[in-house]
């Protein structure tokens, strides 16, 4: 078989991540839990259900549900509407995590609100959704708007630590060095006798900190030269980008009269 038909068979065996396998952090879910009992239906005597994850069955989990049962959970997107028109049909109560763009969607012909929260939440499985929520905790409302909500979930993606950016000597030339020069065009190489693999800098056992994916330590000749060379990559990068506006014949013309008469 050649590749294309090769591609096509290996995709039978590939398990495909949607848009349904957003799995809620912990931190995610509690400050939702925590809007819901202080803002829409207190929770003090209620059973929450999370009925949602890998190969479960909403419908049967729903079996043993009486009056005091609450559904507070993150379902998959793409069934979202059946979910709602199950949950309505049976009168089961709900406040469910919803893509925001089409959160107004599932709410033709159905008695329920849109909650509008549109924090951008990172997922478990590193997935990142502007998310909103629907319920029908709400009555007659079919939508509003909760900053409260909204600013609880953003802070949590504020408080998220970023990442150190890590800064080494010219003498160290890392596989992501030649990708940026490789991509602009440049060329570059390096022989056995000016370099030697390194997996780890000095400097860096204490802090039990390695160079991923290894690197190799260069000459100073190399090194110079792969400064010159980035600087180079970055030098064109600026070029592809740039739009040169030109000067017309009429603007020349102008150019040229400037200055004729200060003699």
């Amino acid at each position: 078989m050649n590749s294309e038909e090769y591609y096509n068979w290996l995709q039978k065996f590939e398990k495909r991540s949607t848009s349904d396998d957003t799995f809620t952090p912990p931190l995610v879910y509690d400050v939702v839990l925590d809007y819901v009992d202080k803002h829409i239906l207190s929770l003090n005597g209620k059973t929450v259900e999370r009925p949602f994850y890998p190969d479960g069955d909403y419908q049967a989990h729903a079996q043993n549900y009486d009056e005091n049962t609450v559904v507070i959970d993150n379902p998959p997107f793409s069934i979202l509407s059946k979910i709602i028109d199950f949950y309505l049909a049976n009168n089961i109560k709900f406040f469910l995590f919803a893509p925001s763009l089409t959160v107004f969607n599932p709410m033709r012909n159905r008695d329920c609100t849109a909650i509008i929260a549109p924090a951008i939440i990172t997922y478990d499985n590193g997935a990142v959704v502007a998310t909103c929520f629907v319920t029908n905790l709400c009555g007659d409302v079919r939508a509003m708007t909760a900053p409260t909500l909204y600013n609880a979930l953003s802070s949590l993606e504020k408080e998220k630590p970023t990442l150190p950016k890590y800064q080494y000597s010219p003498n160290v030339l890392m596989v992501n060095n030649l990708f940026k020069l490789c991509k602009a065009g440049v060329e570059f190489s390096v022989s056995a006798n000016e370099s030697v693999f390194i997996r780890q800098l000095d400097c860096q056992k204490p802090h039990k900190k390695s160079l991923f994916g290894g690197g190799l330590l260069i000459s100073d000749n190399k090194a110079k030269e792969l400064q010159a060379k980035e600087l180079q990559a970055k030098e064109m990068k600026i070029k592809n980008n740039l739009i040169n506006w030109e000067l017309s014949d009429r603007e020349w013309a102008i150019l040229e009269s400037l200055g004729v008469n200060n003699d």
